[in-house]
């Protein structure tokens, strides 16, 4: 008896509960549709045209009425504490960011530094937990936060790789190319990750990327400096051969190769005699890139070169030597049919492979 009595209780409890949920999650709704309908009046009313750049301040004074009206609407409902309140409009607002463009940017910027959200995640950028600091850099790099670009280099070093990293994405978005070199100049190494994420801003940069890679050459980690060689090979920049070719030489092995293979991708023939003459180095990884950057310089010059690692190398050379010749058009394939006679069966192995590959039916019999 007095175990289904207590059954019965829990049961209403459990609907009390349930009921009260359900009553709280509506007025929740009601309150974000407010705030939906109070940010929509502050950022699509009309107000006095007035250039932002020109006279921030008398944009700003026209815009205060607005922002203020934008203010009341947090505090005029009492079903909420103002910590939830707080929550829920910046909540809208960052979503309502992802859509924005042109004036009012400027005037959802405005909002988020005059109704605190900014000083408030540079609180939270300080905080004890990753995910938080992690968090506050995404929320600084929405809101345009220029006056939070230095506490996000701060961070530029910390513990986690992933604030790392969204401190780094966070500073770009915000100050564009500039924080370019500061940042390859503070971070101590780059994660694949992080080279991901930040090569897109790069690309995106283009050619106004390249001085600021140039001075990135100069990080004491090894793996960013090859990030840089990378970049400016990717953007294509003739202007970058020449800061190339000053760290070409550099001792190490990883930065030397992909300066070889960014030599390739610029195009640029005053490269050929240096590649050329990597060709000899001792080292297998070097004369691989170093043929990989011929095939990307397509010049017909280079073909005697190209065969003579073809017929004389490790395999992975000849299969790179191979591919380099694939890329010069007819001259490269004519060499190919002709490496297919030599008595070398690896040879005839990899230049049958490649003529393959490019459609040719060689009618020599094949060494097995």
């Amino acid at each position: 008896m007095f175990f289904t009595f207590l059954i019965t209780i829990v049961a209403i409890v459990l609907i009390v509960m349930k009921i009260g949920s359900r009553i709280r999650t509506a007025a929740a709704h009601r309150y974000e549709q407010k705030i939906q309908q109070a940010l929509s009046e502050y950022l699509f009313s009309d107000v006095e045209e007035i250039d932002p750049a020109s006279d921030p301040q008398r944009y700003e004074k026209v815009l205060l009425p607005l922002l203020e009206r934008l203010r009341q609407s947090t505090i005029s409902n009492v079903t909420f504490s103002r910590r939830i309140r707080r929550q829920v409009m910046l909540s809208v607002m960052l979503d309502v960011s992802k859509n924005l463009s042109g004036e009012t940017v400027g005037r959802l910027r405005l909002a988020f530094q005059r109704l605190g959200f900014v000083d408030d995640e540079v609180k939270n950028a300080h905080s004890a937990h990753w995910w938080i600091r992690a968090d506050a850099c995404r929320n600084l790099q929405i809101m345009y936060a220029e006056n939070a670009l230095d506490i996000l280099s701060t961070l530029l070093d910390d513990e986690n790789e992933d604030v790392r990293i969204e401190s780094a994405q966070s500073m770009v978005d915000i100050a564009g190319v500039e924080a370019l070199s500061p940042i390859l100049l503070t971070i101590d190494d780059i994660t694949p990750w992080m080279e991901i994420r930040l090569s897109k801003s790069v690309l995106h940069f283009g050619s106004s990327a390249v001085s600021h890679l140039a001075k990135g050459m100069k990080s004491k980690s090894n793996r960013v400096q090859r990030f840089c060689v990378e970049m400016m090979g990717s953007i294509g920049d003739v202007y970058a051969v020449p800061i190339i070719l000053e760290y070409i030489d550099y001792e190490v092995l990883e930065v030397q190769c992909e300066s070889l293979i960014a030599l390739g991708k610029l195009g640029d023939e005053r490269a050929t005699p240096i590649i050329l003459r990597y060709l000899k180095s001792k080292n297998e990884p070097i004369r691989i890139a170093a043929a990989a950057a011929l095939g990307k310089l397509s010049s017909p010059a280079t073909v005697d070169a190209l065969n003579g690692l073809l017929l004389h190398d490790t395999l992975q050379v000849r299969l790179a030597a191979a591919e380099a010749l694939t890329q010069l058009g007819g001259i490269g394939a004519r060499t190919l049919i002709y490496s297919t006679h030599t008595d070398d069966p690896e040879t005839k192995l990899v230049a049958y492979q490649f003529l393959d590959e490019l459609g040719y039916c060689v009618t020599s019999e094949r060494t097995t």
